[in-house]
């Protein structure tokens, strides 16, 4: 008896000690993802060229110039992300989303770039409830004029596929591009710009 006594006293111990090592791992990893700024001098953008776009606070379409769109606010985060309704997409959506007053008490609006069409976007911010503006950018001028489109050669004949950088823009409201971020993590990436606008 008392053996058993004593290997389940050691078992305990051991599984408090790994537990603790665990968050010690989880904590450094998440701490270890920090976001790292990019030159923007290469960012030229067109504020005159219009684009559909779904104001999902009511979710009803609209077409309208880049300039006007950022002349709402004194500051703009464009966000580019690859694709509605994958995991990470939908984890960084809901995050912008929930902090959108956060952001707009620091004068900042958020408005988030792919290639998915107006449909798709509708019902990426109604199955999320989300309360950003959602641009679709079908033939990818805004994201090459930030930078945020790469093409990947992979196929024998040298066709080449476009794939979209997760990428965070700062501009002014003039499209003056102010910081930018690139390969972002979609975990925690909202409060990191959070973090990063407040601090400076």
């Amino acid at each position: 008896m008392k053996n058993i006594k004593l290997w389940l006293c050691i078992a305990i111990v051991i599984l408090i000690t790994s537990c603790s090592q665990t968050n010690d791992i989880v904590n450094t990893d998440v701490d270890a993802w920090a976001l790292v700024e990019s030159s923007t001098g290469s960012i030229s953008i067109d504020v005159t060229k219009k684009y559909h776009y779904l104001d999902s606070l009511n979710l009803s379409f609209n077409e309208d110039t880049f300039g006007d769109l950022i002349s709402k606010t004194p500051y703009t985060i464009v966000y580019f992300y690859p694709l509605d309704f994958t995991p990470n997409c939908t984890i960084q959506a809901l995050d912008f989303s929930a902090m959108i007053d956060d952001f707009a008490w620091l004068w900042y609006q958020i408005i988030w770039v792919s290639k998915n069409d107006i449909e798709s976007h509708k019902a990426f911010a109604e199955a999320n409830s989300l309360k950003i503006k959602l641009i679709q950018d079908k033939n990818s001028d805004l994201l090459k004029e930030f930078w945020a489109l790469w093409e990947l050669t992979t196929y024998w004949n040298g066709d080449e596929v476009t794939d979209i950088i997760r990428s965070t823009v700062i501009i002014d409201q003039n499209g003056t591009p102010l910081h930018a971020f690139y390969d972002v993590e979609a975990v925690w990436h909202a409060q990191r710009i959070f973090d990063f606008i407040k601090n400076k």
